[in-house]
């Protein structure tokens, strides 16, 4: 199952109500669904932006999406890698990996999987090829020493419109062979 845990257009959210974050728990556990739900962070995070406000803004708001998971019991937070527009793919890398330094600095402890979503890789997003999901998973492990915090999240209609073929089993197979092969 996969939730929002604020508006995923918006920067700023409300904080969590206790009582409603004591309600979530209780009836997750009802369900036997802790380790089944995911959050999806916002659209706007942008870790890879060479604009140094925005990427700020964004680590912020990275922080905020973990600390909401964690108190929520959500074990896993999906986001798109982001977008080097305006630089090189290796420096929008880079910025992701210095994002998740600082991020990881401040949600110490935390249990969250954060996983980078493969996405379509149009223009200057990351996430399209497999080797950029290998990349930043990568360079963000080696800036944060935490792998078991790291994942990804594949979305078969990204893969597909990424060159990824998912239209048979059989493709579908490969791709993900594939996939598994270079990550």
């Amino acid at each position: 199952v996969q939730v929002f845990t604020k508006n995923q257009q918006q920067w700023k959210a409300p904080p969590l109500d206790p009582g409603a974050v004591r309600e979530w728990r209780s009836r997750v556990a009802e369900l036997g669904w802790q380790d089944r739900i995911v959050s999806h962070a916002s659209y706007l995070i942008n870790l890879a932006s060479v604009n140094e406000e925005l990427w700020a803004k964004s680590v912020d708001l990275m922080t905020q999406e973990i600390e909401r998971c964690e108190a929520l019991g959500i074990a896993f937070l999906v986001h798109h890698p982001g977008s080097h527009v305006g630089t090189t793919l290796e420096a929008g890398l880079a910025n992701i990996a210095r994002a998740y330094k600082e991020v990881f600095r401040r949600t110490k402890g935390a249990r969250v999987v954060s996983c980078f979503e493969g996405t379509a890789g149009a223009g200057s997003t990351i996430g399209g090829p497999f080797e950029h999901l290998r990349d930043v998973r990568r360079l963000s492990e080696e800036s944060t020493g935490e792998a078991a915090r790291l994942g990804y999240c594949l979305d078969s209609c990204h893969l597909h419109a990424a060159g990824h073929d998912m239209s048979t089993e059989a493709s579908a197979r490969a791709s993900l062979g594939a996939f598994d092969a270079m990550c």
